[in-house]
C-alpha cells in the first residue's frame, strides 16, 4: 500500500475541547484530579507564561487492510 505524508496543523484558534490534564498526567476521560483543558486554556497559559505556540506535525501514514473491522463502544453519561 502507499504511504503518504499527512501535514496536521495545530493552531489553537477554534473552541475545542484538549482533554484533561494535571502536571503528570493526560487523559480524555473526566477525573477529579485532572482539570479539563481547551483551546482558550491554551491561549491563556501561553500569554501568562510566554512558552507554547502553534505547531505542525507531519506524520507517515501506514495503511494496513484489516481481515475484519474493529468496533468500539462508548458509554454516554
Amino acid at each position: 500500500m502507499c504511504n503518504k505524508a499527512i501535514r496536521d496543523c495545530y493552531d489553537f484558534t477554534e473552541d475545542q475541547p484538549l482533554g484533561n490534564w494535571s502536571t503528570d498526567e493526560v487523559g480524555m476521560a473526566p477525573m477529579p484530579r485532572l482539570a479539563m483543558v481547551e483551546n482558550a486554556s491554551f491561549r491563556r497559559w501561553r500569554a501568562v507564561h510566554q512558552r507554547g505556540g502553534d505547531f505542525l506535525i507531519f506524520s507517515n501514514v501506514h495503511w494496513e487492510k484489516l481481515s475484519a473491522p474493529i468496533t468500539w463502544f462508548f458509554k454516554v453519561p
